[in-house]
């Protein structure tokens, strides 16, 4: 009788201890279900905007007059003088320097050296009494009213460039400003030594520019005026898949939204899909997302 007994309680000491772990099992479950519910991804989003757009390959090159020469003596000897300055204007067949080309025992007249074109002196490149030959240039001259910038074009890219074709040039002395131009000059030789094509582009409105100084040339290959832009920052590619893909902002969600893309450059992307200029993409906290996550749209 009292081993009967004892069993009962036994059983009855077991019963409430289930009945007790499973209702902390089951508050704990509700916890964990109302903290997932509760928890949202802090986001940053934009919409979708109509602009410009532009693929573009970008040089460093050097500004100079689009007709620049050398000049050279037309008889051997030693600089007598420069008979101009740097940054002087000159007219045609204005004398720039003198040789003295006399020999021991022999006086001559100095001989001048003349500029072929107007321009302004950009360099002289000898000290008095230097000896000078005829295949030694004395100075740069360049007609300073139309300027260019000469670039270097590598062999992989230069199947792209044509003649004609649109660019931009930013100047250290102007970096923000972005000044027109388009290319006039691209030679069809490229340079055993560097692998790249001698190249010149046109300066829309040179003024202010200074020959000799440096400049970034932004050669355009394909552009759009009223593209459907994001910025870079909100695409996601899937190396895996290849997919490339945004989070969209629906009812407090994030959902996955495949898109088709158009130009492509270090801060913009067009998209081709049909996305409202209402839609939210988010671009800021996208990396911690998946399908269908609660999010929460911060400033």
């Amino acid at each position: 009788m009292k081993k009967r007994i004892g069993w009962i309680i036994l059983g009855i000491i077991v019963i409430i201890i289930g009945i007790k772990v499973y209702t902390v099992l089951r508050e704990r479950a509700e916890f964990l279900k109302q903290e997932s519910i509760e928890k949202k991804i802090a986001v940053k989003v934009v919409s979708p905007a109509s602009g410009y757009i532009a693929n573009s390959l970008k040089f460093l090159g050097t500004v100079k007059g689009e007709n620049q020469v050398q000049i050279f003596p037309d008889v051997p000897g030693r600089l007598l003088r420069y008979t101009v300055k740097e940054g002087q204007s000159v007219q045609k067949n204005h004398i720039i320097a003198l040789i003295d080309r006399s020999m021991p025992g022999m006086e001559y007249e100095p001989a001048t050296v003349r500029s072929p074109i107007r321009g302004v002196v950009v360099r002289l490149l000898l000290d008095n009494g230097m000896a000078v030959a005829s295949q030694v240039p004395v100075a740069i001259i360049a007609d300073s009213r139309k300027k260019v910038v000469a670039i270097n074009i590598g062999e992989k890219f230069l199947p792209k460039i044509k003649k004609g074709m649109k660019a931009s040039i930013v100047s250290d002395q102007y970096p923000d400003k972005k000044i027109p131009g388009k290319i006039l000059r691209v030679s069809p030789f490229v340079d055993p030594m560097t692998r790249s094509a001698y190249c010149e582009v046109s300066i829309s409105k040179p003024q202010g520019i200074t020959l000799g100084s440096f400049a970034n040339v932004f050669i355009h290959l394909e552009e759009k005026t009223d593209a459907l832009l994001l910025p870079r920052r909100a695409l996601i590619e899937d190396i895996t898949t290849g997919e490339n893909y945004v989070f969209v902002v629906k009812d407090d969600k994030a959902f996955k939204v495949a898109v088709e893309l158009g130009i492509v450059n270090e801060n913009k992307i067009e998209i081709l899909n049909e996305l409202s200029a209402e839609s939210q993409i988010i671009t800021l906290g996208k990396e911690y997302l998946k399908d269908g996550d609660l999010i929460e749209v911060i400033e």
